[in-house]
């Protein structure tokens, strides 16, 4: 498994030895979680344990360290503008993947906006060469402070496409599945195109879909009484002040509202609370990739804003964290 990614055991080790760090705690996505004895192989020297907890992102590096000397937290970038502890270590797992150039091909458009996650930055200079000799443009921005390289994308964190989008014609997205792509389309407006690192097939986003689900999501709020307002208690995640904004603004629209503080989110947690809906301020991916995964029904701030009047109903806007 790991060996699909490159990653500099040796940069580690003298990061471990920096920090004098003898007990040890890494931090896998459930991805790679398979690579648990090759870790504790090229890591030997160290006291080593592995967290059970889920991540996600960078969001999800724990809070409790007591009893260890370091984190190694892998497969995702910091995010510059969150104060982590000094005992976190970021360990940035570029995958190794091949792209066809002879197979390679965006019709119709020159401008070319191309953003990627974490695993998959290193194939964006790449591309923008097999782009020049297309005779066409790849364009890679830089985002928001919650951005550690240009061209990177979040679940939350569109910005390095918005803040280009009228310089570009149309957008390429590298990532796994379809949500940063389709986030992008709609943030955007622009004709966006997935890239399935692993095939190398390279699909139009349709947004209609997921528009009409999230449209009859908003329509079961405006229809709800009663409100839980979700708040994650993970570093990057915590938006208190935006979920007590939308309390006195749901409160203010005839429903009852309440705020609901979780560390990890899941649909067990949730089931026995009497709310006729939730709203979701932790990451997005839980209202709008997940959204099978709960009984119950889950929006997101901007979705609740629709829904109470607050904003016009044809104005959707996919949730960031960037943004209220």
């Amino acid at each position: 498994m790991l060996e699909n990614y490159l990653i500099d055991w040796e940069s580690i080790v003298d990061e471990l030895k920096r920090k004098n760090a003898k007990k040890v705690l890494i931090e896998l996505p459930e991805g790679v979680r398979s690579g648990i004895f090759e870790i504790e192989e090229r890591l030997k020297d160290f006291d080593l344990a592995f967290s059970g907890e889920n991540v996600y992102g960078a969001c999800d590096t724990i809070n409790d360290m007591e009893g260890f000397d370091a984190v190694l937290h892998f497969g995702h970038s910091r995010i510059p503008n969150l104060n982590y502890s000094d005992k976190v270590i970021f360990v940035e797992m570029r995958r190794r993947v091949h792209i066809d150039e002879s197979k390679f091909e965006i019709p119709g458009f020159t401008r070319i906006g191309l953003l990627a996650t974490i695993q998959y930055l290193d194939l964006l200079p790449k591309i923008s060469d097999i782009l020049k000799r297309q005779g066409k443009s790849g364009i890679i921005s830089r985002g928001d402070e919650r951005l550690t390289y240009p061209g990177q994308v979040l679940g939350c964190d569109f910005s390095a496409a918005t803040m280009i989008k009228d310089k570009v014609d149309c957008f390429l997205v590298i990532a796994d599945g379809e949500f940063h792509a389709t986030g992008i389309a709609i943030s955007t407006g622009k004709e966006t195109f997935a890239l399935d690192p692993n095939t190398g097939i390279i699909r139009k986003i349709d947004t209609e879909t997921f528009i009409r689900k999230r449209y009859a999501m908003v329509e079961k709020a405006m229809n709800a009484k009663n409100i839980g307002i979700i708040v994650s208690k993970k570093i990057g995640q915590k938006r208190f002040n935006l979920a007590k904004f939308l309390k006195e603004k749901i409160e203010g629209s005839g429903r009852k509202a309440s705020i609901i503080m979780m560390d990890e989110i899941t649909p067990q947690k949730l089931a026995n609370f009497p709310f006729d809906i939730y709203v979701n301020t932790a990451c997005p991916r839980i209202s709008l990739d997940d959204a099978e995964l709960y009984d119950f029904k889950i929006v997101t701030p901007q979705e609740i804003y629709l829904a109470i009047g607050e904003k016009p109903l044809d104005k959707y806007t996919v949730d960031m964290i960037n943004e209220l």
